[in-house]
């Protein structure tokens, strides 16, 4: 067998490209974004009805994509995709598997959080499509249209999720996508016990990979559910494409339909892969047989002499690519999936990854796209074809390589973790005078699933009842103490806090893990603390985690407030992290909660709002003693105190103008900001913090314009 790459030479390839990755931003262009134009759409389609008009109008496209890829960015703008996404989520499990760093996991979870976003609505399930209009040769496939080859890509990331952390969430998930790919793609009967998958939920077509991805999908939610309906549909599209494999071996992309009548490179890993992926569980013969037949014709027929993939057995039309690294990628990951029933068929991904993925890499970290023939090398790096790819291939080879060697893929199993209840928990409350809204926060937290070991509630000088609310629960609930701290004339921010400061001093001799802040104006859900220990449980790096939030007023835009950012209403923080950065710093102009989760940051830890949970904020945040327009001036402020870049406050006034108090809000906000720098108002964090945090919205913005939204 061909030695290949040692793990250490391939875990350096693969942290360059990282290194590429995390700079470059996930959102990219494609090779299918400039025909998604009105004008490629139109091309296209003339071209498709044998118009030869439609060869005149392809031509310049062509001649763009072949010498001035890099044009596009005139044309088209950069754009996530769900397939890419869901490929590095799978990458990336593959390299915490192999090193067991939690880096890798949380990216992938990172990943998957995005997914969510990414889905499209109106279906039985989650599922996801390309966000371009895809004209081909059976129509019009419009944006935001599900199919059936982009979405198993996602389940398998959602059911890995699942099998490496335990955690219910992810299996929930993995079900909704079932029940797209059950219910909402067509079937056509082709022969006894026998039917072809859709495409999309739109059409009728018979094309032989959207079979086995759908087949891939269902039986293997029909084991992980026990659902027997998965089952029977599954058996039908696996018989469709055992039917439909010809005597060499091979299949064609399509039957009944000439104009899709033919054979090319990574289709046929596709249809491959999925088969054995299936026949793990199944351990059916004939599937086996069909396994081996057709790679062993893949072998023959869709590699050149010198084992260069070739892009087709059978082209539909003129080829003008000699190598497409899109089938590299596939053909690696084929190899190294057979490599259990077909030995060689590792020795051959090997070789492949030390020829064009070791030796291929670019000096930036990734790689080429293709090769025209004359040697006209296309090196726009698109994300969807073959980045995302090409390096799920090279971890799929690292983990073969670096882990024994196990029978099938690793979505198979289910690993225990550490759950909710190891997890102790405590909660304090700062509370001036919030008599309004505390009885409701005190019915959330009696009511939780998962109760605290301590709550301690700070009455930092109320008087207006506060103080007798909280004894009357204290007297049911011996777990809930009321701390009373002298009145102050005056409500500031450095208040809140001393106020917390004084509660954990009463839990300076309990042992727990996890401490939440919360206000006392908030309400939530029964299983709303399960839901976040649940999230420390399983990342270890989480220092701070929260959720989403309803407010009558503050509307998040998380193009400018990312994810790791933590409202200040409810912060849950792990011991060691709210140790590391010494406690609430006690700032009387604001930012306290603010200053708290970029401290984490800045100190390593992970910190992470979880919009799929939300908690109601019963008061219109800032407005505790003053009105909106005074709310956003003070808002301003506090973001120059706290470092804010000017050039991103600006977008971010521009931004809340189109919020209520439409228009003035986002003045009053600017103005706010201009009015602190203009007094050179003193800061109470480091020139570091500043630093780190213009870095960070700096950051960010690029990823805007890029058209990412960061996670």
């Amino acid at each position: 067998m061909n030695a290949g790459c040692t793990t250490t030479e391939l875990w350096a390839v693969a942290e360059k490209f990282i290194g590429w990755l995390e700079g470059e931003g996930y959102a990219a262009y494609d090779p299918y974004d400039v025909w998604g134009t009105r004008y490629g759409r139109f091309a296209r389609r003339l071209y498709y009805r044998k118009n030869p008009l439609g060869v005149l109008l392809t031509a310049p496209v062509l001649l763009m994509e072949i010498v001035g890829p890099s044009l596009r960015r005139l044309l088209v703008d950069k754009q996530r995709y769900a397939t890419a996404d869901a490929q590095l989520a799978l990458a990336f499990m593959n390299a915490y598997e192999v090193s067991h760093a939690d880096v890798w996991l949380r990216k992938a979870r990172d990943l998957a959080a995005d997914l969510l976003t990414q889905s499209i609505p109106g279906y039985r399930g989650l599922c996801w499509g390309y966000p371009f209009d895809w004209q081909n040769v059976g129509g019009l496939m419009k944006k935001g249209t599900p199919h059936i080859t982009a979405t198993p890509y996602c389940y398998e990331v959602f059911a890995r999720l699942f099998d490496l952390t335990g955690d219910r969430y992810y299996g929930t998930a993995a079900r909704s996508i079932a029940e797209f790919v059950y219910g909402d793609l067509n079937d056509t009967p082709t022969g006894p016990g026998a039917a072809a998958a859709s495409y999309t939920p739109y059409d009728h077509s018979k094309v032989i990979n959207a079979s086995a991805y759908r087949a891939f999908v269902l039986f293997d939610a029909a084991r992980r559910f026990d659902d027997d309906r998965y089952r029977a549909k599954a058996s039908k599209n696996l018989r469709f494409i055992l039917d439909t494999q010809r005597e060499d071996g091979s299949w064609l992309y399509a039957i009944d339909s000439p104009a899709e009548a033919f054979i090319d490179h990574f289709h046929t890993c596709f249809v491959l892969k999925n088969l054995y992926k299936i026949n793990v569980d199944l351990q059916s013969a004939e599937v086996a047989r069909a396994v081996r037949r057709g790679y062993q014709w893949y072998c023959k027929s869709l590699f050149d002499a010198d084992g260069t993939p070739r892009l087709f057995a059978i082209a539909p039309r003129l080829q003008l690519v000699k190598l497409e690294m899109y089938n590299v990628a596939e053909a690696i990951t084929l190899g190294v999936l057979l490599r259990d029933d077909i030995p060689e068929a590792f020795d051959h991904a090997e070789s492949l990854a030390e020829r064009f993925v070791t030796r291929g890499q670019l000096p930036a970290g990734h790689w080429i796209t293709r090769t025209y023939l004359g040697g006209i090398t296309h090196r726009v790096p698109f994300i969807r074809w073959p980045q995302s790819q090409l390096f799920l291939g090279l971890t799929n080879l690292l983990k073969a390589k670096a882990l024994t060697t196990r029978k099938g893929n690793s979505v198979m199993t289910s690993s225990p973790r550490t759950g909710t209840n190891d997890l102790r928990y405590v909660l304090v409350t700062p509370a001036r005078n919030e008599a309004e809204f505390i009885e409701l926060t005190i019915r959330s937290v009696v009511a939780q699933t998962v109760r605290p070991v301590k709550w301690v509630i700070a009455s930092d000088g109320s008087t207006d009842g506060t103080d007798e609310i909280v004894k009357s629960y204290a007297k049911d609930y011996p777990w809930i103490e009321l701390v009373q701290m002298p009145a102050r004339r005056e409500r500031h921010f450095a208040g809140k806090a001393h106020a917390v400061n004084a509660c954990l001093a009463r839990l300076a001799e309990i042992e727990y893990d996890v401490i939440g802040n919360l206000d006392a104006d908030v309400s939530f859900d029964a299983d709303y603390f399960a839901f976040l220990l649940g999230r420390f449980a399983a990342d270890p790096l989480l220092g701070v985690g929260g959720t989403a939030f309803k407010d009558k007023s503050l509307h998040y835009d998380y193009r400018f407030v990312s994810l790791e950012h933590v409202a200040g209403p409810l912060q849950v923080f792990r011991r060691k992290c709210l140790e590391d950065i010494g406690g609430y710093v006690a700032s009387r102009s604001g930012g306290v909660d603010h200053i708290a989760v970029i401290s984490a940051r800045m100190k390593g830890w992970k910190t992470r709002t979880f919009p799929e949970k939300a908690y109601r904020h019963h008061r219109e945040m800032g407005t505790a003693a003053q009105g909106l327009v005074a709310a956003r001036f003070k808002s301003g402020r506090v973001d120059y105190l706290l470092g804010g870049h000017p050039i991103f406050e600006l977008f971010r006034s521009l931004y809340q103008t189109t919020k209520p108090p439409y228009v003035v809000g986002g003045l009053a906000l600017l103005a706010g900001y201009l009015s602190a720098g203009a007094r050179r108002a003193a800061r109470p964090v480091s020139q570091e913090l500043v630093a780190f945090r213009r870095r960070e919205q700096m950051h960010r913005l690029k990823n805007l314009f890029a058209g990412r939204a960061t996670a």
